[in-house]
């Protein structure tokens, strides 16, 4: 299904793009890819949390975060990026290959 999406989202991304001037970077462009490799330390970890479909509350109980803090991020995430979802930030962290299709989940198959 992700294939789906991701494709989806690319004609998506390419027709606003090409039918609207936003002064913000659109999301998949290379503006948006870019503000991402900028990103790290635990902005990173929650993109990366967020990416693998985890809630604001799992990602806050799996990183050591409070569920206030982690919304800030990805407040942070979503306005630096230009994104207007959390499923934009996901096609853009595949974009960018931060996210690995099939990869295991770091910490995956602790039980």
């Amino acid at each position: 299904m992700t294939p789906l999406v991701l494709s989806q989202w690319r004609r998506w991304s390419v027709a606003s793009s090409s039918s609207s001037s936003s002064s913000g970077p659109v999301p998949g462009a290379a503006g948006g890819v870019a503000a991402l490799g900028a990103v790290d330390g635990r902005a990173r970890d929650v993109l990366l949390a967020v990416a693998r479909g985890m809630s604001n509350q799992e990602a806050a109980a799996s990183l050591g975060l409070t569920l206030a803090t982690t919304k800030t991020y990805v407040h942070e995430l979503l306005h630096r990026t230009g994104c207007t979802s959390r499923t934009q930030l996901v096609v853009l962290a595949y974009e960018a290959g931060l996210v690995v299709p099939g990869a295991p989940a770091r910490g995956a198959g602790r039980t």
